[in-house]
C-alpha cells in the first residue's frame, strides 16, 4: 500500500467522485424518464428516481463546500 502524502485530501477527492458519480446517474435516470414517454408509470419512476439523486448531488456538493471551507479555516 503506498503512502498518501501529508496534504493529501482523500476526504475531499471522494466527495468530488461520488457527486460526479451522482450527477451522472441522476442525468441518466432523466434521460431514461424521457425515454419512458409512452408509459406513465416507469416514466414517473425514473422521475422520481432522478429527482431523488438530484438532492443527493446538491448535499454532495453543499458537503464539499462545506469542507473547503473548513480547510481553508485550518491555514
Amino acid at each position: 500500500m503506498s503512502a498518501v502524502p501529508a496534504q493529501a485530501d482523500v476526504y475531499g477527492d471522494n466527495l468530488v467522485e461520488l457527486a460526479e458519480q451522482v450527477r451522472d446517474f441522476a442525468l441518466d435516470s432523466f434521460g431514461r424518464a424521457r425515454r419512458e414517454a409512452r408509459n406513465p408509470t416507469r416514466q414517473a419512476v425514473f422521475v422520481k428516481q432522478a429527482l431523488a439523486l438530484s438532492k443527493g448531488y446538491a448535499s454532495l456538493v453543499a458537503a464539499m463546500d462545506r469542507h473547503r471551507k473548513a480547510l481553508r479555516e485550518e491555514d
